[in-house]
């Protein structure tokens, strides 16, 4: 099934949500709760804090059944969807953008339920700037499970002619002389790599759920 309607805007930047129940080391983590929520609800919850986005969806997989709960949850949140390959992530992107229309694509895996939501607001200040292709966080020693990525439908499309797999950003890393491609400083106090808020297994439920409990008062952390 497909919830996504066509709309066509040269500088629209959407979020997509990476998502589907069969995570092989925490399976349908993404319905887990934290605090009263799913996992899922979280994570649209945080990316309708960039209010210059113009859009959240689902990317999902097309598995027999396997995701209809997690389906559900985005119906009732009011974010479209789409399923595609089940092994090929980047397949569900591009079709996303072009139905969409958009320009460029703030990707958020389903298991940073403590994404950083000022690092987007940079991203998209950035491409409506200068426009490149990929923007990535600089600072390599950051908090692990707190990073998004950008990526233009171009070097969407383009990476998907040349790769069909999960690695959304693979082609683009491995060839960077074929992209425009720019860091964002992010700052310091997120730099840390003795934490890890991943959301991978079960122990990383556990870390992240007791976070939510102390932290979260109806309004992202």
């Amino acid at each position: 099934m497909n919830t996504i309607t066509s709309k066509q805007n040269t500088d629209k930047i959407i979020g997509i949500i990476t998502a589907r129940m069969a995570s092989e080391r925490l399976p349908g983590k993404v319905m887990e709760y934290l605090a009263g929520k799913s996992v899922f609800a979280h994570h649209v919850e945080r990316l309708r804090e960039v209010g210059s986005l113009d859009g959240i969806y689902l990317a999902t997989s097309h598995d027999q059944g396997v995701n209809t709960p997690l389906i559900q949850e985005a119906q009732r949140l009011g974010v479209p969807f789409y399923e595609g390959e089940r092994n090929d992530v980047l397949e569900r992107h591009v079709k996303i953008v072009d139905t969409t229309g958009a320009s460029a694509v703030i990707r958020v895996t389903c298991d940073m339920p403590l994404f950083d939501i000022l690092t987007i607001d940079a991203y998209i200040q950035l491409f409506h700037y200068s426009q490149p292709d990929y923007i990535f966080p600089a600072n390599f020693n950051l908090l692990s499970g707190t990073m998004c990525e950008l990526i233009s439908s171009s070097a969407i499309r383009k990476s998907h002619s040349y790769y069909k797999g999960p690695a959304i950003n693979k082609y683009i890393i491995e060839n960077p002389g074929e992209f425009n491609i720019k860091g964002v400083t992010v700052r310091n106090d997120i730099c840390r790599t003795d934490v890890r808020l991943d959301l991978d297994f079960p122990e990383d439920l556990e870390l992240i759920r007791k976070i939510y409990e102390e932290m979260y008062n109806g309004q992202p952390i």
